[in-house]
């Protein structure tokens, strides 16, 4: 093989390769929070910290299982996994829930992820009535909730993103 055709050859696995890349759903990292201990790993983020009104918050919740052991997180008739917010929508509430989402079993370095798109609809923080602080913005706490028996309570680990009206709206709550 001469040396012009390696060259186009390695040329195009960079660019199958580069495209695959590309390809792939990126996962939030700007916001996060992680915890672990000796079994698991637990992350929980959002791709930005603060948002517009009419922008979608993507929030991605994992567990990782670091132990040897295999681990099992059961929530009965309930998810084993779940993303709520402050005022007590959540993931599961627009779920069919299926017999994987309520038992969840990890093998050693497995991990398992759920992904929320909130708020859950257009005019949610209207029709909730969510009254936005004197500077136009509302504070929004996140919490992946896991359940590791039916009867257990419910372990949270939180995250918060700001949500703002657009700024010409501030603007003009100001001057009034």
């Amino acid at each position: 093989m001469n040396k012009k055709c390696v060259v186009w050859l390695l040329l195009a696995l960079l660019l199958i390769a580069g495209t695959a890349a590309g390809c792939k759903a990126a996962e939030p990292k700007e916001n996060c929070r992680t915890a672990s201990d000796h079994e698991h790993k637990l992350e929980i983020c959002t791709d930005k910290v603060k948002y517009y009104y009419d922008e979608t918050v993507y929030v991605h919740w994992t567990i990782t299982n670091v132990s040897e052991e295999v681990l099992e997180f059961n929530g009965g008739s309930r998810p084993a996994m779940d993303i709520c917010d402050s005022w007590g929508a959540c993931w599961s509430d627009s779920q069919k829930l299926t017999p994987e989402q309520m038992r969840i079993v990890l093998e050693p370095g497995e991990a398992h992820t759920i992904e929320w798109t909130w708020p859950p609809s257009p005019t949610y923080i209207e029709d909730r009535a969510i009254n936005p602080s004197p500077s136009g913005g509302v504070v929004v706490f996140l919490d992946g909730e896991l359940r590791r028996r039916p009867n257990d309570e419910v372990r949270s680990y939180g995250i918060s993103v700001k949500y703002y009206p657009d700024w010409s709206e501030i603007a003009l709550n100001f001057a009034f």
